[in-house]
């Protein structure tokens, strides 16, 4: 096998990356920044997008055990 074809060989039998680290943090290499912050319309649109699929605050109740 030639040097190119190795190295493209490589590319496609290479293991993932671990996310989390083995105490629970996001690993160094994690794809995207957990704590940066939602640019005005992606906020905006997420929640219009929690509003349309728990309209009557499900999901504070589910993440929060209680009520909203």
């Amino acid at each position: 096998m030639s040097g190119f074809a190795a190295r493209v060989a490589r590319l496609f039998h290479r293991r993932p990356a671990a996310l989390v680290d083995p105490l629970g943090f996001p690993s160094r290499r994690h794809p995207e920044s957990l704590a940066r912050e939602l640019a005005e319309r992606d906020e905006t649109w997420l929640a219009a997008l929690a509003d349309l699929l728990w309209p009557d605050d499900e999901y504070v109740q589910i993440t929060t055990g209680g009520g909203s």
